[in-house]
């Protein structure tokens, strides 16, 4: 789950030079497109460990049974899916629906109860959690 700095620089400039290639964009187009499905170097959260990714072996995650499970227990132990397809607009990426991030019982359950994404739920109650 743990990526580098330089480890997810690599994979950035890896995938702004795909975009320009297979999609003849400028660098400057291939860089936002690129920062609506990989982190900038040094914000991604594989840097701080609260997140990993999950794959079966030779067949694209979303959708499998698997995935499914996922989406629907992960709540219950304190984790969420962190990029949900009806939520793209909010959190900047694109759904990932292998990316699951640990935010604990308390807040993984509300955050289901109430259909909020990390960052809604950090604007309805960041006041709470971090002044008390």
């Amino acid at each position: 789950a743990y990526r580098t700095v330089s480890q997810q620089e690599a994979l950035f400039n890896k995938q702004v030079q795909a975009y320009m290639k297979d999609n003849n964009l400028s660098r400057t187009k291939a860089i936002s497109a690129t920062r609506k499905t990989v982190a900038d170097p040094g914000s991604s959260e594989h840097h701080l460990g609260t997140c990993f990714d999950i794959t079966v072996p030779g067949v694209s995650f979303g959708g499998t049974q698997q995935a499914r499970w996922l989406e629907k227990n992960c709540w219950d132990y304190g984790f969420i899916l962190r990029y949900q397809k009806d939520k793209e607009s909010i959190t900047g990426f694109l759904a990932e629906p292998w990316h699951f991030r640990y935010v604990g019982l308390e807040h993984s359950k509300v955050m289901q109860a109430e259909n909020l994404c990390l960052e809604e739920y950090l604007d309805e109650y960041a006041r709470d959690i971090f002044v008390e």
